[in-house]
């Protein structure tokens, strides 16, 4: 029995290519290995969807067999008891931590998991389910009792890193993944959650080089914005100023 999260409606914005505004009915679920083929039907219609393939990895049926071992490692969305998204989360050994791409060592490992793939039907885009779910994960990692929470973000996926922003992530890293893909590392503490301020600096999200060597300074990536016609990546430094931990917020 797969265990219900939340109900509720969203817009779906478009059907079968044509513009749509119709409200229909929505669940939230923890789902088990019996929802793959749906998941890679889904997979598949995304991917045919890209403007860009670089910002989608897609990833295998072992993939995702492999991460359901882990309790409540995946959340899907249903309208109208159909797939329309899913967003998972891992575990990860020493080897592939992204906790050691930003400086996290020793027994922190142990305490980082990662917010992994999360995909979101075309037509329902818009309805933040990317945020939403990520939120429900990051509740249940903290009552878990993991620390750190890290995830991969391309530059060119602005979507998702203006969720991942939201969500309180920052970019603490910025380094080649997967063989060949340019990726923001961004990180979160559950237990003592970061706040930037300061003298901030604007910078093109174009500009790799600039970012990396903002990130050497120790900066972090905490906000993007328009800068006239510019998408701008805004760093900064961590603040002094006391926020609630993640299991402790309303």
């Amino acid at each position: 029995m797969e265990e219900v999260i939340a109900s509720g409606t969203l817009m779906r914005r478009s059907f079968q290519g044509r513009p749509s505004s119709e409200e229909v009915c929505c669940e939230l679920r923890f789902i088990d290995e019996s929802r793959l083929p749906e998941i890679m039907g889904l997979q598949e219609v995304i991917s045919r969807n890209l403007p860009d393939n670089e910002i989608f990895r897609l990833d295998s049926e072992e993939y995702f067999r492999s991460h359901f071992q882990a309790r409540c490692a995946a959340i899907a969305a249903f309208a109208d008891d159909r797939l329309i998204a899913y967003h998972f989360i891992s575990f990860p050994s020493d080897g592939d931590n992204f906790g050691m791409d930003i400086g996290i060592s020793g027994e922190d490992l142990s305490r980082v998991a990662h917010l992994e793939t999360v995909a979101v039907h075309p037509d329902y885009r818009g309805n933040s389910l990317q945020r939403i779910m990520a939120g429900h994960h990051l509740q249940r990692l903290a009552e878990m009792g993991y620390e750190h929470v890290c995830c991969t973000i391309s530059p060119r996926n602005l979507a998702s890193l203006q969720n991942g922003f939201s969500a309180g992530l920052a970019i603490k890293g910025l380094k080649i993944k997967y063989g060949w893909m340019t990726r923001y590392i961004m990180h979160m503490n559950l237990l003592h959650p970061e706040v930037y301020g300061g003298d901030e600096i604007w910078i093109d999200i174009s500009d790799i080089a600039g970012q990396k060597e903002l990130l050497s300074r120790g900066l972090s990536g905490f906000r993007a914005e328009m800068q006239g016609r510019i998408l701008k990546v805004v760093y900064g430094k961590k603040s002094i100023q006391a926020v609630v931990p993640y299991n402790q917020q309303p």
